[in-house]
């Protein structure tokens, strides 16, 4: 995702409350991903810049599979940190 999507630089975006960075990140990709659809439906692409393994094939699928399967990795560790969070208050009380 593009910074210029969300109308931020990445300092601006690393100040915002942890919820508001999920929130402007989600948007920016979804914006990126219905801008760049057409060009990258049918499309095998590989980026040496953004990867460790820049011998790794990249789909529009699979893209997208890995931006909800990361998206749900987070909302599960945000779920146990307000859980944890819930618990220790309840201890304090």
């Amino acid at each position: 995702m593009s910074l210029e999507v969300i109308e931020l630089t990445l300092d601006e975006l690393q100040s915002l409350p942890l919820l508001e960075q999920l929130v402007k990140i989600r948007q920016g990709s979804i914006a990126t991903l219905k801008a760049f659809y057409s060009k990258m439906s049918t499309e095998i692409f590989r980026n040496a810049d953004l990867t460790e393994f820049p011998e790794e094939s990249w789909t529009f699928r699979k893209l997208v599979r890995r931006l909800l399967e990361f998206e749900r990795e987070n909302l599960a560790e945000i779920k146990l940190l307000v859980k944890a969070l819930e618990k220790e208050r309840q201890e304090k009380k």
